[in-house]
């Protein structure tokens, strides 16, 4: 980031005069992070990625909406950063890109390809329960609005993973070779989605572990509320108790951790209705799907070294992912219907 542009970002929040040139923060799979130091504080940019389409006066809307949906969470005693706003507006535009500017924070991430311990995920699962309880009320998103949800079709799935082969990129054969496996639960997940339909809250909706910090008394602190929005809560704790069971890390992932945040969940207030307990699951799988098929698409796209790289290995792991969740799922729902007949 060139010193002119930090110069402009200063002058535009009145961040104070920096004294080094902005430090590039490495891990985020989307947009690219700064920290800058000015004489006044220390602070976090987040340059936002150029092929999101600014002029889509809806999209400008709902960051500015999540950001504020943060701030709301935060002053009801959720531990989450909001970005600084200017007379109520967080986008930063400056010189044709586009910004959102947060305090820093003296936390870290947990190290990743790393098992999660029991005590993190445990009170992740508390904490997610807690801002289901809340359920926050906002005028922009009326409590009669259905959750919104990202579906591909069968036909457009065939298309990036035939585009993939035309583009011979490092996964195209991979991606063929599972491609009934993809198509098979992407269908599962469109069924799903009317029956997830029914409940909704107000949520961060990217719960993972990149996207919370520790402090130095191991708790934590929500980031990167950007998806926030209307969604159903059982699939936001399924997809959240898989993230930090690690469902990513190769021959790793912790079922019993899975079933430990289920329980907390619902033993702090988290009210799980079990019949959503399928079509939660398989939303998860839906949610893999569509990370997957837009990285087929950001690979294809792109010509940027940087991007190709992340957007190859994105697609590899991701696939891997989706592969092992279909046996998974089935497991898991079985598991749980034994524990609910012992009950």
């Amino acid at each position: 980031m060139n010193q002119d542009l930090i110069q402009k970002i200063c002058q535009k929040l009145n961040l104070g005069d920096p004294i080094s040139p902005a430090e590039r923060i490495y891990g985020g799979l989307l947009h690219k992070m700064w920290k800058l130091s000015t004489d006044q504080n220390f602070y976090a940019i987040k340059e936002l990625a150029p092929h999101i389409d600014f002029k889509n006066q809806s999209i400008r809307n709902n960051y500015e909406l999540s950001e504020k949906i943060a701030m709301m969470f935060s002053n009801d005693g959720i531990p989450a950063i909001s970005a600084i706003h200017q007379d109520g507006d967080y986008l930063i535009e400056i010189d044709a890109a586009f910004f959102l500017i947060y305090p820093w924070v003296n936390a870290k991430t947990l190290p990743t390809h790393e098992p999660i311990s029991d005590q993190h995920g445990i009170k992740i699962a508390v904490l997610i329960s807690k801002i289901h309880r809340i359920n926050l009320n906002i005028f922009s998103l009326p409590s009669s609005q259905e959750p919104e949800f990202n579906t591909l079709s069968s036909a457009q799935i065939l298309d990036d993973i035939k585009n993939s082969q035309t583009k011979k990129a490092p996964f195209a054969d991979e991606l063929k070779k599972h491609q009934k496996i993809l198509l098979a639960l992407n269908q599962k997940y469109l069924n799903a989605i009317s029956h997830l339909k029914k409940q909704s809250v107000i949520s961060h909706g990217d719960l993972d572990p990149k996207n919370v910090l520790w402090d130095a008394e191991d708790q934590p602190i929500l980031i990167d509320w950007e998806s926030a929005r209307r969604l159903n809560p059982a699939h936001e704790i399924i997809n959240a108790c898989f993230d930090w069971s690690g469902i990513s890390l190769d021959n790793n992932f912790n079922q019993n951790l899975f079933f430990k945040m289920l329980g907390a969940y619902q033993k702090s207030g988290g009210v799980l209705d079990q019949n959503l307990l399928e079509p939660a699951f398989y939303a998860v799988a839906g949610n893999w799907i569509h990370w997957m098929v837009f990285n087929i698409q950001r690979f294809c796209e792109t010509q940027d070294p940087e991007v190709l790289n992340l957007s190859a290995e994105q697609v590899s792991q991701t696939l891997r992912t989706i592969v092992f969740l279909e046996n998974l799922i089935p497991a898991l729902l079985s598991e749980i219907q034994k524990q609910e007949i012992q009950k």
